[in-house]
C-alpha cells in the first residue's frame, strides 16, 4: 500500500507586527528573505521520506528573521543531502549542529537571536518529531487531537509540577520565556531538545505544526475543530491563519498541515505550488469559461426563439 502525504503551509505576519519572523520548511520548500513578510499559502504532495518544520525567530525584526530563515534552510539542506533524520542519533546531532549554526550566525552579526524549532520527519508508515521552544506539533487521530511536542517554557515546568493552572499559563507575563531554542549558548545551558519515540500513523491522520501566533489566539478546541474538518489541507491551513487574525493576530502566525493518505496508487510527487499565484495565473481561464458560458446561453435562447416563437 502506497503512503502519500498531502501538505500545506500558510504564513502571515498578522495584524500588529511589521515583519514576519516565522519561517517554514514544506518538504524542502521555504520562503526567501524578501518573501517572508508577504507570506502566502502553499501545498505539496510528498512520499516518505519527507520533512516539515516551523520556526519562530527571536531577537527582534531582522535578527529574528535571519535566525528562523537559517533554521529552515538547514532543514531543506538536510533533506536534499539525503540525510536520514528519522534515525534518532542523527536527529539529535542535527538539532545540536543547527543550534550551534544559529548561535554562530548571531555572534558573527553582533546580535542575540534564536529560533524555535518544530520538526516532523516522516518515514514509511512512521514518523518522529523533535522540538525546541514553544512552537507546537499536534496529531489528529480518530477525531481526537493531542499535542505531541513539549513546550520548553518556565510556565510549562510550573504547570507540570501542579504549581499553576492552565488558565494562569495563558495570562502569565512570562509565558513566552523559553529555555530551549536554536541559537542558545550550549556552553552555558544544557542541550535538552524533545525527541519523540517512533510514532505510527494511519490513513487520514493529520499533523499540525504551528508557531505560537496560532496557539495564543485560538484554543485547542478551536484548532481541533478546524483540523478535523472534511476539507483539503490547504483550506485547513488558510482557515487557521485567518481565524488567528480574526481573534487579534497579535503575532506572526505560521502553520503546516500534513495529512496521511494510504492507497494502492503510486503517483509521482507533485511540485510545491503557491496556491495564490496559481489562482492568479488561471484568471484568464476563468474569464474564457465565463465567456463560453455566455455564448452557450445566447445560442440556446436563439434556438428556443426559432423553435417556439416563430
Amino acid at each position: 500500500m502506497a503512503v502519500k502525504l498531502l501538505a500545506s503551509a500558510c504564513s502571515d505576519k498578522g495584524c500588529v507586527r511589521k515583519n514576519n519572523e516565522d519561517s517554514f520548511c514544506l518538504n524542502g520548500h521555504y520562503l526567501r528573505r524578501e518573501q517572508m513578510d508577504e507570506g502566502g499559502l502553499f501545498r505539496c504532495h510528498a512520499v516518505p521520506y519527507s520533512l516539515f518544520a516551523v520556526c519562530d525567530g527571536m531577537g527582534g525584526e531582522e535578527a529574528g528573521e535571519e535566525a528562523s530563515l537559517l533554521s529552515v534552510m538547514r532543514c531543506a539542506e538536510s533533506l536534499a543531502s539525503g540525510e536520514n533524520l528519522y534515525d534518532r542519533e542523527r536527529l539529535i546531532y542535527f538539532m545540536r549542529s543547527g543550534c550551534e549554526a544559529v548561535y554562530g550566525q548571531a555572534r558573527q552579526r553582533g546580535n542575540h537571536s534564536g529560533a524555535t524549532m518544530a520538526l516532523l520527519v516522516a518515514a514509511k508508515e512512521r514518523l518522529r518529531i523533535a522540538n525546541m521552544g514553544d512552537s507546537r506539533i499536534y496529531h489528529l487521530h480518530g477525531g481526537a487531537m493531542k499535542q505531541l511536542s513539549l513546550d520548553h517554557t518556565e510556565m510549562q515546568k510550573l504547570l507540570s509540577q501542579g504549581l499553576i493552572t492552565p488558565e494562569q499559563v495563558k495570562t502569565h507575563p512570562k509565558r513566552h520565556m523559553i529555555y530551549q531554542y536554536w541559537g542558545m549558548p550550549l556552553d552555558r545551558a544544557p542541550f535538552l531538545p524533545y525527541i519523540s519515540t517512533s510514532i505510527p500513523y494511519h490513513n487520514h491522520d493529520r499533523f499540525l505544526l504551528c508557531s505560537d501566533g496560532l496557539t495564543d489566539m485560538l484554543t485547542n478546541q478551536q484548532i481541533a475543530a478546524v483540523l478535523a474538518a472534511h476539507q483539503p489541507v490547504e483550506w485547513i491551513a488558510e482557515t487557521l491563519v485567518r481565524q488567528a487574525k480574526e481573534h487579534g493576530g497579535r503575532d506572526n502566525v505560521t502553520v503546516v498541515v500534513v495529512e496521511v493518505v494510504m492507497d494502492n496508487e503510486n503517483e509521482a510527487p507533485e511540485k510545491t505550488v503557491n496556491i495564490q499565484e496559481l489562482y492568479k495565473s488561471r484568471k484568464w481561464l476563468r474569464c474564457l469559461m465565463a465567456l463560453l458560458g455566455s455564448l452557450n446561453l445566447y445560442l440556446l435562447l436563439e434556438w428556443v426563439d426559432l423553435l417556439f416563437l416563430k
